[in-house]
């Protein structure tokens, strides 16, 4: 399916009863904002899950992406459009700027508010400034953080090409203000993976943690359970905390190689669109070879054999994340440790004008379809309640991800060592208390521009 259809689309109904219809001259002269709107509304309206609620009326002679705001259903919530150029729909965020995320909280001791840095991408400009997971900091850009500022603040964040960050440091009722960080605006270089072995009370047991899911980086996932096959995996821990999506594909391909019980034809995924998308229903299989993906018989040779899995999750586990979650459930035990997630169960294409004579330059990202898993069990909008409740922020400073001392890790630990009663509530006492200034941080990476129904984007 190509652009120049979606162009077509409101044509089409005017000559559904000649016998034979003629291709219209493609647009000459220059583009026209009309030009381009008329496109959006074309494409949302054969491709949004929403497209009974669009807003047809709305001017088309606007800039595109007021157009596309106005546009839009009232009930979608993450469809987006972007330009070559860079402008987008799509909020900024700390993330996709600078390659951190934090949240910013009250601090029940001292009864100040500070923010901490909850994430750092691995090669990015964060990482190359000094930032660590679990630092504090009491100033954005020279200002003290109070309860009546955090949200200006935290705007300033992603209105400049940098952010100036004072680093602190909390020993019980004692504040002490260190140095000050500053990170300038640039690119983060790849995603972030991370795995380890740990061998606890004689359990081996498996760490991996992804802050999104690429299908360029599904090599790199089949030997990391190589690894974990090598070395005798038993248990696994999936931390999906800070995981903000990705390709479907890449998700079912870590998926697929969990457990004996998901057969090639097992559904891994069904997606309900509008009245002309339809249902489709998609195999492991399928999924796993989408957008040139390995087969799942090869998958299958790095495969644990698990009965369960341990699932780590924060409010801004999302998406991809928690396809995972949600679809797992009929094949093997999901012990899903952490926060209620993001609530995000929604999938989309990617929209582009792919004509000889290409005269639209935006990326359109339009929500296409609800999830479900194999059950038909979806419709969590509000998020994936987890198994037993964890605030992350109860034991402060945070741990490194990945450091078996990381109390949520820890928690698994003591779960399959029999230390903990595996299906006991307890988790940590806080000492912090959360307060309700935090700033969870989404970010969309729509780096990968490839079009196609088959190309399944949950971002």
């Amino acid at each position: 399916m190509t652009a120049k259809l979606y162009t077509l689309i409101g044509l089409s109904c005017l000559v559904f009863a000649c016998k034979k219809t003629a291709t219209p001259p493609e647009p000459t002269g220059p583009v026209t904002s009309k030009e381009i709107n008329q496109w959006v509304c074309d494409s949302m309206k054969r491709y949004s899950y929403y497209s009974n609620g669009l807003n047809l009326l709305t001017d088309k002679n606007q800039g595109t992406l007021s157009y596309f705001q106005s546009l839009k259903s009232v009930n979608d919530r993450f469809s987006f459009i972007e330009n070559q150029n860079g402008e987008s729909s799509l909020p900024k965020s700390s993330r996709s700027m600078y390659g951190f995320d934090y949240l910013i909280f009250k601090e029940s001791k001292t009864n100040e508010v500070f923010g901490m840095i909850t994430m750092v991408m691995n090669d990015s400009p964060a990482k190359r400034a000094g930032l660590l997971r679990g630092m504090f900091f009491s100033k954005i850009n020279g200002v003290r953080i109070s309860d009546q500022n955090a949200e200006i603040l935290s705007n300033q964040i992603t209105n400049r090409n940098y952010v100036k960050l004072r680093i602190t440091k909390i020993t019980n009722t004692i504040v002490e203000e260190l140095n000050e960080i500053t990170v300038n605006l640039g690119i983060t270089w790849g995603e972030t993976l991370i795995d380890n072995t740990f061998v606890e009370a004689g359990k081996k047991i498996g760490y991996l943690y992804l802050s999104s899911f690429r299908n360029i980086d599904r090599n790199k996932y089949v030997e990391i359970f190589d690894t974990f096959k090598t070395f005798g995996v038993k248990e696994l821990i999936l931390d999906l905390r800070y995981n903000s999506g990705g390709d479907v594909s890449a998700a079912a391909n870590i998926c697929s190689m969990l457990s004996s019980n998901i057969m090639p034809t097992s559904v891994f995924i069904k997606y309900e669109g509008n009245n002309l998308i339809g249902k489709r229903d998609d195999s492991f299989s399928k999924a796993v070879s989408l957008e040139n993906g390995r087969d799942f018989i090869e998958l299958q040779s790095k495969n644990l054999n698990l009965d369960r899995i341990f699932i780590l999750s924060t409010k801004t586990t999302a998406s991809a994340s928690e396809i995972i979650i949600n679809n797992l459930k009929p094949y093997l035990n999901v012990i899903h440790i952490g926060e209620k997630t993001f609530g995000k169960d929604e999938a989309f294409v990617l929209v582009y004008d792919r004509r000889n004579s290409k005269r639209i330059n935006y990326f359109l990202y339009p929500a296409v379809y609800k999830v479900f898993n194999g059950l038909g069990i979806g419709n969590y909008s509000n998020g994936l309640n987890p198994t037993y409740s964890f605030l992350e922020i109860s034991e402060l400073p945070l741990k490194e991800l990945g450091n078996k001392y990381d109390p949520m890790i820890n928690n698994c630990f003591s779960r399959i060592t029999g230390k903990l009663p595996a299906n006991s509530i307890k988790t940590n006492t806080s000492n912090f208390t959360n307060g309700t200034f935090e700033t969870p941080v989404i970010y969309y990476n729509s780096a990968e521009k490839n079009v196609d129904l088959n190309r399944i984007l949950v971002k």
